[in-house]
């Protein structure tokens, strides 16, 4: 059994677990937990362009709020949202499979100039 106790403001945990170390937040609209993905640096961007590529509006809301709660840089937030097409491509691809590709490609390639160059030059 863990005993959560609050000292000063800050939790406690009696099993040890709370002792310093950091824990990358939780993004609280969607409770999800973005430690185990690297968000920093390059590989950060190049996963943020990638994510882009899953259609839908959901992802893109997991990333503001990871960026919003700090665990996530801009370069990678902006290859994210410069690289996702929404769900306008969700019907694009049932029409027409090799348009949705090529969408997809147009918008990873231009993802990925942005979040590096914020990278280095931000």
């Amino acid at each position: 059994m863990t005993v959560t106790r609050r000292v000063a403001g800050a939790a406690s945990r009696a099993d040890g677990c709370g002792s310093g170390a950091r824990r990358a937040p939780r993004s609280p609209a969607s409770g999800f937990d973005g430690s185990r993905l690297p968000l920093f640096g390059v590989l950060g961007v190049v996963v943020g362009a990638a994510v882009g590529l899953i259609p839908g509006c959901a992802i893109q809301i997991v990333f503001a709020g990871i960026f919003l709660s700090g665990g996530m840089p801009l370069s990678t937030l902006a290859a994210n949202s410069v690289s996702q097409d929404g769900d306008a491509l969700i019907p694009l691809f049932a029409l027409e499979q090799r348009s949705a590709l090529l969408a997809t490609v147009i918008t990873t390639v231009p993802a990925l100039v942005v979040g590096l160059g914020i990278l280095f030059l931000g």
